[in-house]
Formats: C-alpha cells, sequence, structure tokens
C-alpha cells in the first residue's frame, strides 16, 4: 500500500516536472513538497533520486527562488576527496532549503531548517550503510543535540550571509 502511494508521488511529480519542462509553467508548491517527501523518504532509491532531480531542475531554473549553499556549514561539499553520498547529500541541501522557503511566508532562506532536512537524510544514509560517517556533520549533530546549532552556526556562517541578529 505505502509503496503504490510513494509510486503515485513519483508518477504525479515526473508528469508534472515533464509537463513544466515542456510547457514553461512552474510546478506547484504542492507538487513540490510531494517531490520532496519522496526524496526524503527514500533518498538513495530511483524515485527518490529522480524527485531530488525534479527539485534540483526547479530550483536551478527558477526566478522565484534561491539557494544559498553556504561553505562555511556545508563545508563536507568541498571536502577532497568527495564524501560518500556526496551527490545525495548536496540534494538534500538544495531540497531542505526549497522545502524552508516554501513553508516560510514570505520565503526566505532559513539555514536552520536545511540543517535539519540534512540530518534526517544523512541519518537514514548511516542507517543503511552502519560504517558511513561525515565526521564535520557529526559534530553539527552533536550541536544540535547540546543545544548548540545556533552557535555552531553564528561560528561558521560566512559573514556576508548571516541574517540580522544573528
Amino acid at each position: 500500500m505505502r509503496s503504490q502511494f510513494l509510486f503515485c508521488l513519483v508518477a504525479i511529480a515526473w508528469s508534472a516536472s515533464t509537463a513544466w519542462a515542456e510547457e514553461g509553467d512552474e510546478l506547484t508548491k504542492e507538487e513540490l513538497l510531494a517531490a520532496i517527501s519522496i526524496f526524503a523518504e527514500a533518498p538513495l532509491s530511483e524515485d527518490g533520486q529522480t524527485a531530488a532531480e525534479i527539485v534540483a531542475k526547479y530550483v536551478h531554473e527558477s526566478k522565484d527562488i534561491v539557494v544559498k549553499i553556504n561553505l562555511g556549514i556545508f563545508h563536507w561539499l568541498a571536502k577532497k576527496p568527495d564524501v560518500k553520498h556526496k551527490r545525495t547529500l548536496l540534494f538534500a541541501v538544495i531540497a531542505g532549503n526549497l522545502q524552508s522557503q516554501l513553508k516560510s511566508d514570505p520565503a526566505e532562506d532559513q539555514l536552520h531548517a536545511t540543517m535539519l532536512f540534512v540530518f534526517e537524510i544523512y541519518h537514514q544514509l548511516k542507517a543503511d550503510d552502519k560504517e558511513f560517517s561525515i565526521p564535520m556533520i557529526e559534530e553539527q549533530i552533536e550541536a544540535l543535540n547540546n543545544g548548540k546549532l545556533r552557535d555552531y552556526i553564528q561560528e561558521h556562517q560566512s559573514p556576508s550571509e548571516k541574517p540580522p541578529g544573528f
């Protein structure tokens, strides 16, 4: 039953993406949130990866959405050699950021919400691969668990991207 529901969401998001690509119409907020949910449910699955690509394409082509990837916070994206699951985690940054913008009014970049989404995906990746670990993300999760994620963000975020009052 659940897999049928997931398949239907993927089909809806995929057909919406195809129509959008052909007609130039944008995906609706509901379609985007459905695609993000599909990705969050199973980030390494074919459906999850397809949904992530739909979201990334939308963000890339949208004039209304701006996703900032702060390498002070997401410094593991620039690490060489690449971290395992880098592509999936990059999709998590993009999807988490878009999700926070779609759920806020007015739409604005919300780094904290983006990080929580990344942590959710990271935990799923770790559940599938017990040896998988990125110490930089583990440090951020520890800061969250100790109630110090806001301090971590303030310390590591580049000064030009700090919101007022931070």
